[in-house]
């Protein structure tokens, strides 16, 4: 069985992170390759501890994943569009 991960990398400061917003899992490294190499490390113990609690196919499920019944790899659910927005806070006079 193969699962197809979303992921979105950024910066932090000097590290680079890597982030599979579906499930929820982060890792980070100096460098791209690094933080994806143990962002899949990640993923992978997290699916194989899941599937020993007999839970996978639940939490991939309630995740948005989809399998593909020929290649059988799971897929996230279809992204539409990836924004950014500005959300006001306003300050609190009493603090």
């Amino acid at each position: 069985m193969n699962i197809a991960i979303r992921t979105l990398i950024y910066r932090d400061g000097k590290n680079i992170i890597a982030h599979t917003p579906e499930l929820n899992l982060s890792s980070w490294g100096s460098t791209k390759d690094e933080a994806m190499k143990n962002l899949r490390e990640a993923v992978q113990l997290y699916c194989e501890a899941a599937k020993e609690e007999n839970e996978l196919m639940q939490v991939l499920e309630d995740a948005g994943y989809g399998c593909d019944q020929i290649t059988n790899v799971w897929h996230p659910p279809e992204l539409i569009e990836l924004q950014e927005i500005e959300v006001e806070i306003h300050e609190d006079n009493n603090n």
